[in-house]
């Protein structure tokens, strides 16, 4: 049986229990019980799996944010370093005055555009990565909810 119709029948037979429990006569077997139960469990499964298929991509997203992240942090210690090593250049005492103009240009770019597009971009990847890291603990905890009554159901048989 399809699960669409399967689970119409469990909601129907769910009912039947509801009225049978207010004393309305509604006979079920326990093979009716039973087989409601297996259709709860397996919609429970269905949304599990539905749920699990949210997580996955989340995850992926955070790992590839917190890469990205990294490789920024990366770029910006590299141009620290290149920075440093340009004013210890700089520092020299007999340094000609054309080279002196070449490296206080490589100074004012590595400083000053470089430094500002890696700032900005590590502004942007860290309020992705509180966003995407905040989105994946609802579904994680949502999927976590939806294993716990899967555990109680399946004790409880």
């Amino acid at each position: 049986m399809q699960l669409a119709s399967r689970l119409l029948l469990a909601l129907g037979l769910t009912l039947c229990v509801h009225l049978q429990a207010q004393s309305n006569p509604c006979p079920i077997s326990g093979d009716t019980l039973a087989e409601i139960r297996q259709l709860r469990l397996e919609l429970l499964e269905s949304r599990i799996d539905v749920q699990s298929q949210r997580v996955s991509p989340l995850d992926q997203a955070l790992a590839q944010i917190k890469s990205e992240r990294i490789r920024l942090r990366d770029q910006e210690q590299a141009n620290a370093t290149q920075l440093a090593q340009v004013d210890a250049r700089l520092a020299a005492p007999n340094l000609a005055a054309e080279e002196r103009a070449q490296l206080d240009a490589i100074r004012a770019a590595i400083a000053g555009p470089q430094l500002d597009e890696i700032r900005a971009a590590q502004t942007t990847i860290e309020k992705l990565e509180v966003e995407t890291a905040g989105r994946l603990r609802t579904e994680q905890q949502r999927l976590e909810a939806l294993q716990l009554r899967r555990n109680a159901m399946t004790a409880a048989q």
